[in-house]
């Protein structure tokens, strides 16, 4: 949950109130989209909630604990293994092939055991191109791997960030149906401006304007 979150950012001109006094509370699972235009605090918010930036004033907390506490190591571990974070352009790194791209997470936790990428690359239906190079594969092959790559890691929470913005109509519904899918265990959390896709998928949907809370309407009860 946050509570009285705040972010202002001071340009040449002015000073900017990204976040003003934001108190939110998040289920454990189901698909909750927040949603707004342009330069309404989306992306400041998912920066919160993913330990990216600081707030300048407010908390984040996750279970009992202020995630902007003293304790650094446990800021890191959260963005390291609590959260899973899927870009609009994806991420991906062009030089190594599918599966080593999914593996960089665990590698990077010290894991040796990549036994749950395949079952993650079944999942989310690449196992054909799963030795493919990133540059050999399609947008919407190249975001199923982002959503394999934030799987891998077993997160409690994922972010999403515009998932579809670079997807046509037919990618746009794979990939709004794998969250869901995966939604039902965990909390996914998508940014964006499409509204369609927010009342067609959402159990939630979280309207935001100039860093404010305009709307918050949930169409599932979730626990």
């Amino acid at each position: 949950k946050i509570n009285n979150l705040t972010k202002l950012y001071k340009t040449e001109y002015e000073l900017v109130k990204a976040l003003n006094d934001m108190t939110l509370e998040f289920p454990q699972k189901g698909l909750v989209f927040i949603v707004g235009v342009s330069g309404s605090g989306k992306s400041t918010l998912m920066n919160m909630l993913s330990g990216v930036d600081t707030p300048t004033s407010g908390e984040v907390i996750v279970g009992e604990k202020s995630l902007f506490s003293e304790n650094k190591k446990q800021l890191f571990g959260y963005r390291n293994s609590y959260v899973g974070l899927i870009f609009q352009d994806y991420n991906l790194i062009e030089d190594i092939n599918v599966y080593d791209n999914i593996k960089l997470p665990l590698e990077f936790l010290g894991i040796n055991d990549f036994s749950i990428i395949d079952e993650v690359i079944k999942k989310v239906d690449i196992e054909d191109i799963k030795y493919s190079k990133v540059t050999e594969i399609s947008s919407g092959q190249m975001q199923r791997v982002a959503i394999a790559r934030a799987l891998v890691k077993d997160s409690a929470m994922i972010l999403a960030d515009e998932p579809t913005g670079n997807l046509d109509s037919k990618n746009t519904s794979i990939v709004m149906n794998l969250l869901k899918e995966i939604s039902q265990d965990r909390l996914v959390i998508v940014i964006t401006h499409d509204d369609d896709a927010a009342h067609e998928y959402g159990d939630r949907i979280i309207a935001i304007e100039d860093g404010t809370i305009l709307d918050d309407t949930t169409k599932n009860e979730l626990i």
